[in-house]
């Protein structure tokens, strides 16, 4: 489905004035969707990459070449799994 976040009609500024409806997606390194951008547009659509199960959050990869952690360790579960003994 489509979100209409114009940013004209949410009121005072904040976050999700440049986020819109991306606020909601969480990260892991292994997401269940991905922010593509659309053809011909300034706009961008949330996409699933996978079947997402309900109430399962949405997850996104926030750093996709490595640069968002920047010497930072990435908290999702994909990197806090340990190996077994």
């Amino acid at each position: 489905s489509i979100i209409d976040s114009s940013p004209c009609h949410k009121g005072k500024m904040g976050p999700h004035l440049t986020l819109g409806p991306f606020r909601f997606a969480n990260h892991d390194c292994q997401p269940n969707c991905q922010i593509l951008p659309i053809p011909d547009s300034i706009a961008y659509a949330l996409c699933s990459i996978r079947p997402i199960q309900a109430g399962e959050s949405l997850m996104v990869n926030y750093s996709i070449d490595g640069s968002y952690f920047q010497g930072k360790t990435c908290g999702c579960a994909m990197c806090n799994l340990t190996a077994p003994p």
